[in-house]
């Protein structure tokens, strides 16, 4: 008998290390957990907060999303690393149009983060200065040769200079987007981005016609 109570304090006190153990992981698994979804929040309020300062110089209303939908187009802005980190570190805008084509056209710096479906393949622009500073992609290799023309990457060099960021364009079927890696702050770094890529998808649009 007197040589079993050992035994049972041993199991007892290895018992509430092990009860210790599992509580604290769980309270810091609950407190990570709130911690992302603060994050979440936070960048969620300020993406809205943002796209309403530009409404009314944009003439457009605020959608589900939040996104400001003009007579343009739609914009938006992304915190990609959320809920983990709330930094907007994106911005995008989006337009509703019928291509023949899928396309991207993306500076050569950024071409790792290309989205490359499979139908997609590499093509070499026909003018040497858009080749040296955009790779592009596509689903059709005249279409691609068609529009990446000094025209459209002018519109998406002008963009650039305008919002100190580099663009990149995104088309498919039934849509295309201008998306620069910048979390656009002040309502007029979000007009000037918002009439740069309108005027991109306006030349893309009179390429494809």
């Amino acid at each position: 008998m007197s040589m079993m109570l050992p035994v049972a304090i041993v199991a007892a006190v290895v018992l509430v290390v092990i009860l210790g153990v599992v509580l604290a992981g769980f309270v810091k698994r609950t407190s990570a957990s709130r911690s992302f979804e603060r994050a979440g929040g936070l960048a969620g309020e300020d993406i809205l907060k943002r796209l309403q300062s530009a409404a009314f110089a944009l003439g457009g209303s605020i959608v589900r999303g939040p996104a400001l939908e003009t007579p343009s187009g739609r914009l938006a802005l992304l915190a990609t690393r959320a809920p983990q980190v709330a930094e907007i570190d994106v911005a995008k805008f989006t337009v509703t149009l019928t291509s023949p084509h899928a396309l991207t056209v993306i500076p050569v710096q950024d071409a790792a983060k290309a989205l490359q479906a499979k139908n997609l393949r590499a093509v070499q622009p026909d003018d040497p200065g858009v080749a040296a500073d955009y790779k592009v992609f596509a689903s059709d290799e005249a279409f691609a040769r068609k529009v990446a023309t000094p025209g459209l990457v002018g519109r998406l060099r002008e963009l650039d200079k305008a919002v100190n960021a580099r663009a990149r364009l995104q088309v498919a079927p039934h849509g295309a987007t201008v998306l620069v890696e910048r979390g656009l702050d002040r309502p007029e770094d979000l007009k000037v981005f918002h009439d740069g890529s309108a005027a991109v998808i306006e030349e893309f649009r009179r390429l494809i016609k």
